[in-house]
């Protein structure tokens, strides 16, 4: 009786700090939701922008006070709920600066056509000018290759003798006043042709700066469908307990350690940058890469040349699909349980857990159709690691190995029944 007493009592408890968290995450995002709408109800864009870029600032002091206080699942959902109206936010920054830039760009090119109009103008007005000027010089020189006693003397009277001479100097002034116009119209297109310059400069530097927005957005709706999947596999995993959400970071604690006992077993320290190439299909990394070996790991303290291998294998898979990312890059992103650098399975990937002759004909149909796939294995008495697949070579696998390096045999360093998960890209 006294036992049945307990357990009802811990799952009323269960229920309610369930209920509690899951409140809290209700509140957040109401709270964000409405903030953003009340953003988006400003009258300029400016004002829009500036007020979103305001609450990304202050959702972003949330999330830095929150990652220090992950001890609990109470805080670990408020955390990842935070995340989540944060990046939402930054992805309303993005869009809002897309718009601005597409603004800017579509008011500079027609700025541009406008400069391009005067530019065409000014070379047409320079040109009848020098038609003019060449057709007044003719006429002078014309003049000026009579004869003077042919002239005194081939004219019937003194006073068209006087009409002529004046004629010509009347005709010197307004050649003189032409060429300082022809110097004018001359500055004038210069000056115009120099900003057109600037112009498409500055038009060439938005259109670069779109492309990085552009990415920026691609980059964080990746990261919010990582942290939805991560609240939802959060809520699955712990069933609202605090009990299993404590059981869940040992066990995270326990697998880092088997990352830990391979990479020491295994030997070796930091390579140069790029030490063992990209691979004969272009897309290998190194977790021992100097650029990106001591980089710590989401909020914990790990760094990826200790425990980052599979972070180094999800890199590799995202390259071999045309994305620009890094190990370094995949380190920050918020799919980390807790402050432990134990990742959850991005959004853009699917995991199975099993023996290889439960997995191996899964494995080999992804080959088949090009597609890389990430393996867990066993090595030594205590020590994982994972690795990528990727092709099949007879019997025998081709592997990229964040440790050993590009282009290797599976059978040189791990045998198919040390498999236990293959993790593939959706």
């Amino acid at each position: 009786m006294r036992i049945r007493k307990v357990l009802i009592f811990s799952l009323i408890l269960a229920l309610f700090s369930f209920s509690l968290f899951a409140g809290v995450s209700r509140v957040l995002a109401l709270d964000a939701d409405e903030e953003i709408a009340e953003c988006k109800d400003k009258s300029t864009s400016d004002e829009q922008r500036e007020c979103l870029e305001d609450l990304q600032e202050r959702w972003q002091k949330k999330h830095d006070e929150l990652s220090d206080q992950v001890d609990s699942l109470t805080n670990e959902i408020s955390s990842v709920t935070n995340q989540i109206q944060l990046t939402e936010t930054k992805i309303q920054v993005a869009l809002s600066g897309i718009k601005n830039t597409e603004s800017e760009i579509d008011k500079l090119s027609d700025n541009i056509d406008s400069i391009k109009a005067r530019i065409v103008k000014l070379q047409n007005s320079m040109d009848y000018q020098k038609q003019v000027l060449n057709e007044r010089m003719r006429e002078r020189y014309k003049s000026k290759s009579d004869n003077p006693l042919m002239v005194l003397f081939g004219e019937s009277t003194l006073d068209n003798l006087v009409e002529k001479a004046e004629y010509l100097q009347k005709m010197a002034i307004y050649d003189n006043k032409l060429l300082t116009e022809m110097a004018n119209t001359r500055d004038a297109y210069n000056a115009q042709k120099a900003l057109y310059e600037n112009k498409k400069s500055e038009q060439e530097d938005l259109k670069a700066k779109l492309q990085n927005q552009k990415a920026s957005l691609d980059t964080y709706k990746g990261d919010l469908s990582d942290q939805k999947s991560q609240k939802q596999n959060l809520l699955e995993d712990t069933q609202g307990s605090e009990q299993k959400y404590q059981e869940m970071l040992q066990k995270a604690e326990q697998e880092l350690a088997s990352y830990r006992s391979f990479t020491q077993s295994a030997g070796g320290g930091a390579i140069g940058s790029n030490g063992f190439g990209n691979g004969k299909k272009g897309w290998y990394f190194s977790q021992r890469d100097s650029r990106w070996a001591y980089a710590t790991i989401g909020n914990s303290r790990d760094n990826i040349i200790d425990v980052g291998c599979l972070v180094t294998s999800i890199a590799m898979v995202y390259k071999s699909h045309g994305s620009k990312v890094t190990p370094a890059t995949i380190a920050k992103r918020d799919i980390y349980y807790g402050n432990t650098a134990y990742m959850v399975v991005p959004g853009d990937f699917k995991s199975t857990w099993g023996s290889y002759s439960n997995l191996s004909d899964a494995i080999d149909s992804q080959l088949k159709k090009g597609n890389p796939v990430i393996v867990g294995v066993y090595s030594g008495p205590y020590g994982t690691h994972f690795i990528v697949l990727a092709s099949k070579s007879g019997s025998d696998y081709v592997i990229y190995d964040p440790w050993y390096g590009p282009d290797l045999k599976l059978s040189s360093h791990y045998s198919k029944n040390s498999i236990f998960e293959m993790i593939v890209f959706k």
